[in-house]
């Protein structure tokens, strides 16, 4: 016959050993956690890097093209304000003939009114 054998005896040895056990696998696990967070605050920090040099690199831009729009309107505003100014006086210098006849016109009706 066999004895019967009493697990009372191996319980708080299983228990101790179960753990244990337990109490590793959790200090690999979270080993294995920490080892995973840094990778990805290391991607992180890489992207974030790079976004910051591409917010950079567009606030210049964007500075650039604000002051190319700025030159680009007041040479808009010189070119038209120099049409206006050049149009009368190119036109009193191309119509001389038409003044001459203008002129000649308001001196006869100036010399006729004078003579009634």
């Amino acid at each position: 016959m066999c004895a019967r054998v009493s697990t009372r005896h191996y319980f708080p040895y299983v228990v101790g050993f179960s753990l244990i056990f337990m109490c590793v696998l959790s200090v690999e696990n979270r080993r294995r956690l920490y080892y995973q967070t840094f990778l990805v605050n290391l991607e992180l920090d890489a992207r974030n890097h790079a976004l910051y040099s591409t917010i950079r690199s567009l606030r210049e831009t964007q500075t650039r093209l604000v002051e190319s729009e700025k030159l680009s309107a007041l040479g808009r505003l010189i070119a038209s304000l120099s049409h206006e100014i050049d149009n009368p006086i190119n036109v009193l210098r191309n119509s001389r003939a038409a003044r001459q006849v203008l002129w000649s016109d308001v001196g006869s009706s100036r010399r006729g009114s004078r003579g009634r």
